[in-house]
């Protein structure tokens, strides 16, 4: 058996170890039932949402109900660790995508956040959880995250009397209004929209601010995790916070049992369990060694099919000249080839720069296109600045074979045949991993995923987005393969030097957002301020963007491993647009109505 095979058989082993695992948490080991629902919202647009029903609700004895809602750019399964803790406990639990964000279509709204007029679905959401039979009316919870935590405060607003209790992780009441409920506020101390959220410059200082004080109904600092109020008359409220980020604020057991606490004293649950013995990590484990599996999958899968008859006129051993720069030129290069992602991503990674249309209609894959092909240019650029430099060099000149832009590794040649079966081979590499998460999703609720990494099977409003977006990023992909693996990459060494150039071809493409994220958070963490001077748009970039680090550094590796396999760039290329396409599409926020 070959390597490839051993390595594929391996990955398919470790996608299903870890569904298995997964699944068992994600459903209490078989004690709570867990379904995706749709909930009709009041203009007639469908919400996505998952239901958690724990096998102590029916309809004689209705349990306590929890309505969870996740933030900006996320989707319902961000919140699978509280939905996982709180259905183990007994309560109820729908996890829902916000209008435009998961599978929930966006809506026409007449107002925005700001007024409280719209609430993304979540008052639809709220008021669908109060029909349900086996739900107990009187003890209704609503916890939302960041955005998803001022359009809960606004739906509680709405409904007056609905809403017994209120948790607001990484957000805060946006009016002077307070609901008519029992409500919790969870902000962290290195929450990076501290600023956006409260008029404070660092989140130690919220409990003697004035909004804080005003909020508690008192005039000395609140006091850390202390009861004010009553829970029996719904005036009960409390100030938690804990040392992590703002995406951290539902991934860290703190946070959580300080939610669960808050939620169980109010309306205590039919399982009482410890709130900070927490079990949700082992489903982020299964879900991590998914996403293992996947990536895995990506190099045996395609390795394997340029083995068959159909595919192997493809596999080419790699020119055997060399055009890389010279020791001096490639660091030089090399330097200013990290630092422009850097640069272009503090000016053009944000929703400005390409605001949200029909025909691109998600604001965050809009900065992704716009930054990518900033990049692109800029690439291309130095890339024919060297190549006219160096066209009469013996040693350093390239040409089509040696830039990996020829069909054939021996003479320069360009056939659309190669091409089109060079993209069939990408499709079928992705499609078999796509498959089996399709099917494992379908029935298993399950995707592979670590944190806020997520990737999910495309519904047919997405896969049609999806095919909008892969063009401009697969140009992005083609000149920067044609780029690192040529003058950059080390592509033709074997044994250690070939590891070499792996690591290479990640530092080029992901170090210098690696440093800019070092800047960033090494004084966050210690002193409650960016290394950087704070704004909203560089908050919500750095927030939203950080994944991109290993996974643009992961397609350099995919690119220069099957330049190895095929002597041009074509099949990198278009598996890397392929792969971050789908990525920066699958279930992120559609902010226009289609």
């Amino acid at each position: 058996m070959s390597k490839a095979a051993k390595v594929a058989i391996a990955s398919i082993c470790l996608i299903l170890i870890g569904c298995l695992i997964a699944t068992g948490v994600l459903t209490d080991w078989g004690n709570v039932k867990v379904s995706t629902i749709c909930i009709a919202s009041e203009d007639g647009k469908t919400l996505s949402a998952n239901l958690f029903v724990p096998s102590n609700a029916s309809n004689d004895t209705p349990a306590p109900a929890v309505l969870v809602v996740h933030g900006y750019v996320n989707q319902k399964e961000h919140q699978n660790p509280l939905a996982i803790e709180l259905s183990r406990r007994g309560y109820v639990v729908v996890a829902l995508d916000m209008a435009g964000h998961g599978y929930s279509e966006e809506l026409d709204k007449d107002g925005g956040v700001a007024t409280g007029t719209s609430t993304d679905g979540v008052s639809d959401a709220l008021k669908y959880l109060a029909t349900l039979p086996f739900v107990d009316t009187a003890n209704i919870a609503v916890l939302g995250h960041s955005l998803g935590g001022i359009n809960s405060y606004c739906a509680t607003i709405q409904n007056p009397g609905l809403v017994r209790t209120l948790v607001l992780v990484g957000s805060c009441p946006i009016t002077p209004t307070m609901p008519d409920s029992n409500m919790c506020i969870i902000f962290d101390r290195c929450d990076e929209f501290t600023g956006a959220f409260w008029p404070v410059s660092t989140a130690s200082e919220i409990p003697g601010s004035d909004a804080a004080k005003a909020m508690f109904g008192t005039t000395e600092d609140v006091k850390l995790g202390t009861l004010y109020g009553d829970f029996a008359d719904k005036t009960a409220k409390m100030l938690f916070t804990e040392e992590t980020t703002h995406p951290g604020e539902i991934f860290r057991t703190m946070p959580i049992g300080d939610a669960i606490s808050f939620i169980e004293s109010s309306s205590p649950s039919a399982n009482a369990v410890d709130p900070y013995s927490q079990v949700w990590q082992w489903n982020t484990f299964g879900t991590l060694l998914g996403l293992i599996g996947f990536v895995m999958s990506i190099f045996a899968f395609g390795a394997l099919l340029l083995k068959t008859k159909f595919f192997s006129v493809l596999a080419q051993a790699p020119a055997a000249e060399s055009v890389r720069l010279k020791k001096s030129g490639w660091w030089v290069v090399g330097i200013i080839t990290a630092a422009i992602p850097v640069f272009s991503f503090l000016k053009f990674f944000n929703g400005a720069t390409m605001p949200a249309t029909k025909l691109f209609p998600i604001t965050y894959s809009n900065a992704m296109v716009v930054w990518s092909l900033v990049n692109a240019a800029c690439f291309l650029v130095i890339f024919l600045v060297i190549h006219f430099a160096t066209k009469k060099s013996k040693t350093y000149a390239g040409n089509a074979v040696t830039y990996g832009l020829s069909t054939s590794s021996q003479r320069a040649e360009f056939k659309w045949s190669h091409i089109g079966k060079t993209l069939l081979l990408a499709v079928a590499t992705l499609g078999i991993p796509y498959v089996l998460l399709d099917i494992l999703n379908r029935t298993y609720h399950y995707d592979y995923r670590f944190i806020v990494v997520p990737f999910h099977p495309l519904d047919y409003t997405h896969f049609k987005l999806f095919l909008v977006y892969l063009i401009p990023l697969f140009v992005f992909f083609l000149i920067t393969g044609t780029f690192m693996t040529s003058r950059l990459a080390t592509k033709a060494y074997t044994g250690w030097k070939a590891i070499l150039s792996y690591v290479a071809g990640f530092l080029l493409a992901s170090g210098g957002l690696i440093v800019l994220y070092l800047i960033l958070y090494i004084p966050m963490f210690s002193t409650g301020h960016f290394g950087l001077t704070w704004s909203f748009d560089l908050a919500i970039q750095a927030v939203a963007s950080w994944q991109m680090i290993p996974l643009i550094g992961f397609t350099s590796i995919i690119a220069t491993f099957f330049y190895k396999k095929t002597s041009n760039v074509y099949l990198g290329a278009f598996i890397s647009a392929l792969f971050i396409t789908w990525y920066t599409v699958a279930l992120n926020m559609i902010q226009i109505a289609l």
